[in-house]
């Protein structure tokens, strides 16, 4: 059965573990050419992110349906 694309959740740390940045990205903000997913199928994303003059060395991405 195919499934809704989910949310992806990303967050970026420094080397402490701080948080620098989180933010919530849906399928539009990473150009998904579908909505869907269809069963046994891989959808490839991407996405062009900049945390500025911030250091970042590690991040965590949960995916999650809003």
């Amino acid at each position: 059965m195919p499934v809704k694309t989910p949310a992806i959740d990303l967050s970026l740390t420094d080397t402490q573990g701080q948080l620098i940045a989180r933010r919530a990205l849906n399928a539009d903000e990473f150009g998904a050419a579908s909505k869907v997913i269809a069963p046994g199928s891989e959808l490839p994303l991407q996405a062009l992110i900049s945390a500025g003059t911030a250091r970042v060395t590690g991040y965590t991405v949960e995916v999650f349906y809003p």
